[in-house]
């Protein structure tokens, strides 16, 4: 079982996304090159994205161009060319899940994704064909693209309905997410009532989990849909106000739910536990999961 509290939608059990993007730090201005391998990480930087995509080469930290606003810049290579559609999965994975949330728990309001294609020695000198998006926080949680390639940030819009004992705003139907492996998981992104704290909205998630997959009783009584042995997980999420788009970053809660042995197995009061032990005095508001 996996329990997280998250700023958008990094997958993770953090407040933020500090974490999901392994590379290299770097605070960068006009004439320095200075590049500080993180303690513990590979110092090329290489990772591997979700949509099976490998980056060879990342590095990532605060910039700051002539008279330009600070941003938060990450860097990145692609260790080989990829169809278009799989490529824009994997772009926006990194600006959703890993650079906008990361900018915005530093209080930053601008971001810059670098793609680095090559790069050419001309004697003494490096140049670098590159390709940049450009972000701008706007007013709460939206952020716009204001430079790069058109990317569609469009989510799919589900009809929500109430249940009023759980206070949540459900979708009739999960999302499917698969990744390059061809496992996928199941996501169902809730709506919580405004006057919910994310533990209570937490608590609610554990609820409906338990309802949506009957993981605490027999097999033969659980939904079909378990039964597909490409099914990886099933996500809960929680955001307090709807998404909109990828680039608004409701902060949200979420509990995942994983095989065990094979079994889709579960105990209600352990999961309730788990969420107890949180540390959730420094987090009573949503906006607490951003800070």
């Amino acid at each position: 079982m996996r329990f997280s509290l998250i700023s958008a939608l990094a997958f993770s059990l953090a407040v933020a996304a500090c974490g999901e993007l392994r590379g290299r730090e770097v605070s960068w201005e006009i004439g320095s090159d200075d590049v500080v391998p993180l303690p513990g990480e590979d110092p090329t930087g290489a990772f591997q994205l979700k949509t099976g995509e490998r980056i060879s080469h990342s590095r990532y930290g605060s910039t700051k161009v002539g008279s330009e606003k600070e941003k938060h810049t990450v860097w990145v290579t692609f260790e080989a060319d990829a169809e278009p559609i799989l490529r824009e999965a994997s772009l926006k994975e990194l600006v959703v899940e890993s650079l906008l949330p990361v900018a915005m728990r530093e209080g930053i309001d601008g971001a810059r994704l670098i793609v680095e294609q090559k790069q050419l020695e001309l004697g003494v000198a490096k140049i670098s064909i590159s390709d940049s998006w450009v972000f701008q926080r706007r007013d709460g949680y939206q952020w716009e693209q204001t430079f790069g390639s058109t990317l569609d940030w469009s989510v799919l819009t589900q009809e929500l309905y109430r249940d009023p004992e759980l206070e949540l705003d459900i979708p009739s139907t999960a999302l499917r997410v698969t990744w390059g492996s061809g496992k996928y998981r199941n996501e169902i992104h809730t709506v919580a009532d405004p006057d919910l704290s994310p533990k209570e909205a937490m608590f609610r998630v554990i609820d409906l989990m338990v309802r949506q997959t009957q993981c605490d009783a027999e097999q033969e009584l659980q939904p079909d849909y378990l039964a597909d042995a490409n099914l990886d997980t099933v996500y809960i999420f929680a955001y307090p106000e709807p998404r909109g788009d990828l680039l608004k970053l409701v902060p949200s809660v979420n509990y995942g739910l994983g095989r065990q042995s094979g079994a889709w197995t579960c105990d209600k009061a352990t999961m309730i536990q788990e969420v107890e032990s949180l540390d959730w005095e420094n987090i009573r508001t949503w906006n607490d999961l951003i800070r």
